[in-house]
């Protein structure tokens, strides 16, 4: 089970709503399945509040059916419930069907966990490990104890090295990734942390590359159109390039790396071979697209499909 719980409804601060008669709703996600993704098992249906909404622009799950806890992740939904409207919210698939990326390491509060089939980012509010099935626990400091993200770690400021307390032990933010990194509690058994590469501003070209050895992440924010390459690799390896596309508060064009054309005499031009057809990258703001690159022969054939 990734999550079992209760989702709620935030603002555009974050922040739950609080119109009258409106309440969480059980839910439970799957287990991650071999592409990461999980759902929602059931429709999620919020009730008619006996008052207009407020405006609605994100879901949150919680530990908690009530209180003023902290939701553990949220993410936006593709499209915001405005304020004076009435009766039950049926929430779209799309926006509880959910691709989980970071599985292999802590996550730190505002960290992105992955997105959903809608194109919005999923946000952490905590400190968390996520094994292969879904969130296990917030790391505790100096074991390999844990503690769930509802009874400890409130705000975010606590990065900064303000003591907080921890499955009863006080500590600083600082030392429980420290001791989770020296004990292994910062992820499964045997897993092998994915390197991310942040480029905020990639200018028009940008090279991925395929890592000496092992899998890389690419998350890139376009500041001007882009044009992509990719490139490396080493044969006899297994390998991964997941390429994150941000657009920020403008969005634009992204050509990705070339496409291999057979022509019709069975002439072949050198390129990535596109799974279904090459993805189509959204320009629209604060959209994300991501795209998972393979290879097995050092880059000589390279495979590619939307998604993870």
């Amino acid at each position: 089970m990734f999550f079992s719980g209760y989702i709620g409804l935030l603002d555009s601060e974050k922040t739950e709503i609080n119109t009258e008669g409106y309440f969480r709703v059980p839910v439970q996600f799957s287990a991650l399945g071999g592409g990461h993704e999980t759902r929602s098992e059931v429709p999620v249906l919020f009730p008619a509040p006996s008052a207009p909404w407020s405006d609605c622009y994100a879901l949150g799950l919680f530990q908690n059916a009530s209180g003023d806890d902290t939701a553990v992740i949220y993410w936006p939904v593709e499209y915001f419930r405005a304020a004076g409207t009435s009766g039950a919210y049926s929430v779209p698939e799309n926006d509880t069907s959910l691709l989980i990326h970071d599985t292999s390491s802590l996550v730190v509060p505002e960290q992105t966990i992955g997105i959903t089939r809608s194109g919005c980012l999923i946000v952490s509010n905590f400190i968390i490990s996520i094994d292969d099935n879904g969130i296990e626990s917030v790391v505790s400091a100096g074991s390999s104890s844990a503690v769930l993200p509802s009874d400890v770690l409130t705000s975010s400021s606590d990065l900064t090295g303000n003591p907080v307390e921890v499955s009863g032990v006080r500590t600083t933010i600082g030392a429980a990734l420290a001791s989770a990194a020296l004990t292994g509690t910062g992820g499964s058994a045997g897993s092998t942390t994915v390197p991310v590469t942040m480029t905020a501003a990639p200018g028009a070209l940008y090279a991925l590359v395929f890592p000496a050895s092992g899998s890389s992440t690419f998350d890139v924010t376009p500041n001007t159109a882009l044009t992509l390459s990719i490139s490396g690799g080493t044969p006899g390896q297994e390998q991964r390039v997941t390429l994150i596309i941000r657009q920020a508060a403008t969005g634009y064009a992204v050509a990705l790396p070339a496409a291999q054309v057979v022509s019709s005499s069975g002439v072949v031009t050198a390129g990535v071979i596109y799974v279904g057809g090459m993805p189509a990258v959204g320009t629209t703001s604060g959209q994300a697209t991501i795209i998972t690159f393979y290879t097995d022969d050092g880059g000589t054939t390279i495979f590619a499909k939307s998604g993870f």
